[in-house]
């Protein structure tokens, strides 16, 4: 079984907080961190939504936890990658790349069959998804 975790980007602090979404309102989130021993509304963390994404339960071949909205190279036994953004669609976590190019293809196969390494997130490095 796989924690259930999300990660959002804190407004105050300016950095991620892990751990439980507890109320979503306008554009604010809060999260619960999970580094907390007791659960206590003084401990919450206000993040922003766009930025509130779950743990898809994997990690990326340097043992990093891999969570929806991150980038990732995906790459073969050739060497050869290809830059891929973590979604949630049609129940299942899923690379997703060029619309042309590359399908959506689930996370799950994507571990089983190459090597994945995360490379940054969609919220902070907007260019590795070639969006400007």
């Amino acid at each position: 079984m796989r924690d259930i975790k999300f990660r959002g980007f804190g407004i105050e602090n300016k950095s991620w907080i892990i751990g439980s979404v507890v109320k979503r309102e306008n554009h604010f989130s809060w999260i619960f961190p999970h580094n907390q021993e007791t659960l206590s509304f003084l401990n919450l963390s206000q993040v922003k939504t766009e930025t509130v994404g779950e743990y898809t339960g994997l990690k990326d071949k340097n043992d990093v936890e891999v969570y929806e909205g991150d980038v990732i190279a995906v790459s073969d036994q050739s060497k050869n990658y290809q830059i891929q953004e973590v979604v949630f669609k049609d129940g299942m976590f899923c690379g997703y790349g060029d619309k042309k190019s590359c399908p959506y293809t689930s996370l799950d196969v994507l571990t089983r069959a190459y090597k994945i390494e995360v490379i940054g997130n969609k919220f902070q490095n907007i260019d590795l998804m070639g969006v400007k």
